[in-house]
């Protein structure tokens, strides 16, 4: 129902604004307010189920958390073709929500399934590949497989680098975990290397971010 979208989207502002119990109580009203008007399998219910499992990781409520994106994730995989990128995001979710608990099996487990879902997709080489790549092996750093680590990393690095720029922030936040990895294998000559490309981003997109907004110092463009 149009009243139930309304509820879905003034949550999902809370949830921006990291306001999770505001979040939380938009979305229970979004579900309340659609249950009665659409068939309890429609995308919307299952949109709204994965929004609360969202907000529920958040909280650190991970029981809440899986049972909802599960909810969103069987309604999906039923009623939607197996192509739609829901889908994977869905198992991209309960993987996150398994790393938060440090059960890197399940975790590792469901963003493979994810990965599988998302090559599926008409466009796998993109953001979300990149997003699940960079979980994949960020469970191998957690299991101390740094090998296979820097394998999902480079990829996702690689994805990454064609579809942003280079200065992007999910391309720094990949480098810095690189960076990690190549430490944790006492590799201090790569991990070097991979600091300084970090280093050179980083300048770069702050001094971007200075020129079209003004420096700390008050200084910027006169209108």
């Amino acid at each position: 129902s149009n009243i139930a979208k309304c509820y879905n989207h003034i949550g999902s502002i809370y949830e921006q604004q990291g306001d999770n119990d505001n979040a939380l109580n938009y979305f229970q009203q979004a579900l309340g307010a659609n249950k009665p008007t659409e068939p309890e399998k429609n995308p919307a219910t299952a949109a709204i189920y994965g929004n609360l499992g969202s907000i529920y990781r958040r909280k650190r409520d991970y029981p809440n958390a899986l049972q909802y994106t599960q909810k969103a994730l069987d309604i999906f995989k039923e009623i939607l073709p197996e192509n739609d990128s829901r889908i994977a995001t869905c198992y991209n979710n309960i993987g996150a929500t398994y790393r938060r608990k440090r059960d890197y099996d399940n975790a590792l487990n469901y963003f493979q399934e994810a990965l599988g879902a998302n090559k599926k997709t008409e466009a796998e080489k993109n953001s979300a590949s990149a997003a699940i790549y960079k979980n994949i092996g960020l469970i191998h750093r957690d299991k101390g497989d740094y090998d296979n680590a820097l394998d999902y990393l480079l990829k996702a690095l690689d994805i990454e680098k064609r579809i942003r720029p280079g200065k992007h922030r999910s391309v720094q936040e990949i480098y810095r975990n690189i960076v990690l990895v190549y430490s944790d294998k006492g590799d201090d000559d790569n991990a070097l290397s991979y600091l300084q490309k970090t280093l050179s981003i980083t300048k770069k997109s702050q001094t971007e971010k200075n020129s079209a907004t003004g420096t700390r110092d008050g200084t910027g463009p006169v209108f």
